[in-house]
């Protein structure tokens, strides 16, 4: 499974979750959903980190426990 950032966080596809129908919204297209790993690799919490602030250098990343923080950071 390919790390990213650090060795706590994982790209969110990666990740298999049982009767889970997968991230849906937009903002994914936008970004990429991370999630963050406790030690036994079962998941913390997940992020949605924007893909145009990464490529600016800016690396910003939001809860991805709803996707409000992230569309209302887009539309700045």
């Amino acid at each position: 499974m390919p790390r990213v950032f650090s060795e706590e966080y994982r790209h969110f596809r990666h990740i298999q979750k049982k009767k889970s129908k997968g991230r849906r919204s937009w903002v994914g297209s936008q970004g990429f959903f991370l999630a963050e790993l406790n030690p036994d690799d079962t998941v913390k919490e997940c992020l949605w980190a924007c893909r145009p602030c990464g490529e600016r250098g800016k690396g910003t990343s939001f809860k991805a426990q709803s996707t409000s923080s992230a569309i209302e950071h887009r539309r700045k």
